[in-house]
């Protein structure tokens, strides 16, 4: 397929396209199982990972708590960007489109948009129920962002040192 030919067009993209959604699938049954549950009840434990359901109308670490609007505008705008950007990669990067990368930009995008579906079903909270302790209190659409974005830094240092092997 010419580089030229429409992203939407690839056996790759559409892959993409099935991981976010059965991402986002998984994300919203997750939420709606915990908001069965009364808010600030705790549901279960697993070894040291506690199962609780709270709201948190802040960002990451409950930051900017209460400014939902802003965060959900941030969040439509980072959506159209992450397209934009996927596009412009498959377009000019080739060595950028592989499975690993392709999965991390489908968590990537699968978080954002979980999260922003709770925004906006949930007058600006996000459900949050994965409570390990010793980090806030998160649920799969963060951790989807939390792992791809992972997952893209990990390649480009992986092709940093690659090019710095075949270079020297």
């Amino acid at each position: 397929m010419p580089k030229s030919a429409s992203f939407l067009k690839d056996k790759r993209s559409l892959i993409i396209l099935l991981v976010i959604l059965a991402y986002v699938a998984a994300d919203q049954l997750t939420k709606a199982w915990i908001r069965s549950y009364p808010l600030n009840s705790e549901i279960g434990s697993f070894w040291f990972i506690r199962i609780i359901h709270i709201q948190n109308t802040g960002a990451g670490f409950s930051m900017f708590y209460g400014h939902w609007v802003p965060l959900m505008i941030i969040a439509i705008i980072a959506l159209g960007a992450l397209a934009w950007l996927y596009s412009w990669i498959h377009r000019r990067f080739q060595q950028f489109i592989n499975p690993w990368t392709m999965i991390a930009y489908a968590l990537i995008i699968a978080g954002t948009l979980g999260n922003l579906i709770d925004r906006i079903h949930q007058s600006g909270a996000v459900t949050d129920f994965i409570d390990p302790g010793f980090w806030p209190v998160f649920n799969l659409a963060d951790a989807g962002i939390s792992v791809g974005g992972v997952m893209i830094a990990i390649f480009i240092i992986w092709l940093a040192f690659r090019e710095k092997r075949q270079g020297a």
